[in-house]
């Protein structure tokens, strides 16, 4: 699982980049692995309302597709329906009553086109309610997620506000339960010194940041008055970091890592036969193709879909060969027209009449 982290400027802030959401696309579909649940989780400066940040499939992109669906394709244009499956509402809810700005209507295409979700209002102790972010009660704050990651989230709520953290945002607190696979690695000789936040302790760490909060305040004035050239940035920034790391080592101390080295086995490191890096970059060119379709719906954009959707896997030629060299090809030739459950019968039936014939052959030789 990846998890990006994302602040949007305002849109009418002098740091405002029209292409901002391109450019986290781009990010995203570099480091993603294909088979990767992803979410991201930040300040996006979009007011999005209760806007739908799904696509459910229209007649005219199926009749484009035609007979080049696969359940690849099938499988990305009915995500949505995984949240159905999981009982997560589709529609939204949210206490920001405003209508929708420039940075919101891009982010719910965003998510439209990366198959990815809003949280907000959909579960957790925020579900049905869909709670602003911020002391203005606006909802400008996401934790977006592929829809199968939905099924992870263990807790989602929405912090009331504090001013020690933020000066206007409230924080989003999730919690995710999975299983994951782990290996210990050798244990290091060199133990690293950490530090835990301790709840009973936190009034010690805001007392050792008021009684130094002159040395804060002289830290942004300097930002204020000096040139802001990346030096300056970089020297106060690490300055403000070791001021809060000092302060949290006052308040809570620190402690040796005694815990082994884990790392996680993801999907990333799974090469499947049947789905190598070709295959994955069939589907990144198809995705790339469904989208620039979807954002105009040109004569080349469409032969370009078309062509991008006709791939296949490599595995599909070697499993029909397979059925046919054991007299099961009518599973292949029945695809789609009997159910599953038939077919599983059908083998089971098959298996047993073989095997009773090869039983009956061997007794009847050994009686010999």
């Amino acid at each position: 699982m990846s998890i990006g982290c994302v602040y949007i400027p305002p849109e009418n802030s002098k740091y405002a980049s029209k292409d901002a959401f391109e450019e986290i696309e781009r990010e995203m579909v570099t480091l993603r692995d294909d088979e990767q649940l992803c979410s991201l989780i930040g300040d996006f400066n979009a007011r999005t309302g209760t806007l739908l940040d799904f696509v459910i499939p229209d007649e005219n992109l199926v009749e484009v597709l035609d007979e080049n669906l696969n359940d690849e394709i099938t499988d990305f244009l009915y995500d949505y329906q995984n949240l159905i499956s999981l009982k997560i509402p589709l529609k939204r809810c949210s206490e920001d009553k405003m209508r929708p700005n420039t940075q919101g209507y891009k982010l719910v295409e965003f998510c439209k086109r990366n198959n990815l979700y809003i949280t907000g209002g959909r579960t957790g102790s925020d579900k049905g309610i869909g709670k602003a972010t911020t002391k203005d009660n606006s909802l400008i704050d996401y934790f977006i997620v592929s829809s199968n990651l939905f099924k992870y989230i263990e807790e989602y709520e929405i912090i009331p506000f504090d001013a020690l953290f933020s000066d206007v945002h409230k924080r989003i607190h999730v919690k995710l339960t999975t299983e994951v696979t782990t290996i210990e690695k050798e244990k290091s000789s060199h133990k690293r010194k950490t530090i835990k936040w301790i709840e009973k302790d936190k009034h010690k760490f805001i007392e050792n940041i008021r009684k130094n909060e002159e040395k804060v305040l002289d830290l942004c004035n300097e930002i204020e008055s000096s040139k802001k050239d990346n030096h300056d940035i970089n020297r106060v920034i690490t300055s403000l970091t070791n001021f809060y790391s000092q302060a949290a080592k006052d308040s809570f101390g620190t402690f040796a890592n005694k815990n082994p080295i884990k790392k996680n086995h993801g999907a990333k490191n799974r090469n499947k036969p049947w789905f190598n890096k070709s295959c994955k970059l069939k589907r990144k060119q198809f995705h790339s193709a469904k989208y620039k379709y979807n954002k105009q719906k040109s004569i080349n954009n469409k032969n370009s879909l078309k062509r991008a959707s006709q791939y296949s896997f490599k595995w599909l030629s070697s499993v029909k060969q397979i059925l046919d060299d054991t007299g099961f090809s009518f599973v292949w030739n029945a695809q789609g027209d009997i159910k599953s459950s038939d077919i599983k019968k059908e083998i089971k039936q098959r298996l047993v009449d073989q095997f009773g014939q090869s039983l009956s052959a061997d007794m009847t030789n050994s009686s010999r």
